[in-house]
């Protein structure tokens, strides 16, 4: 995804700051602009799902849930996870998020060490990456 400020964001037509759903598409078709009211002119495709709305959009609509999340998230990190029990007592909803951002921070780093590698072949000296 491409990373988006939306202080004085002046592209927010083109990807769908406001835009709204109006009508559900089934599974098994396709979602298009016609499903929303001011759709994103440049959609952005994650995990083979079109969205023609900002995907930072849920953020601003719910920051309390993804305040949770991220706080609940560092728990998980660090060995503890939200509710009581071993992993299989866990809600499915927030062990899928966790691996979903897992995910993510797996790709981020992945490019942070290549971007390393480029910088030190290029004769200058590699940073020093934070431990966990």
């Amino acid at each position: 995804m491409p990373e988006r400020e939306c202080v004085g964001c002046s592209k927010q037509k083109e990807w769908g700051c406001t835009a709204k759903r109006w009508k559900d598409h089934l599974p098994h078709e396709p979602d298009v602009p016609g499903n929303w009211i001011r759709p994103a002119k440049v959609p952005v495709t994650i995990l083979g799902d079109t969205l023609y709305s900002c995907p930072r959009q849920n953020l601003h609509q719910n920051p309390q849930y993804w305040s949770w999340l991220l706080k609940f998230y560092g728990f998980y990190k660090k060995g503890f996870l939200p509710g009581p029990g071993g992993i299989l007592d866990q809600s499915n909803k927030a062990i899928e998020v966790f691996r979903i951002l897992d995910d993510a921070n797996d790709q981020c780093d992945r490019v942070e060490d290549e971007k390393r590698k480029k910088r030190g072949a290029k004769g200058s000296p590699p940073v020093q990456r934070p431990s966990r």
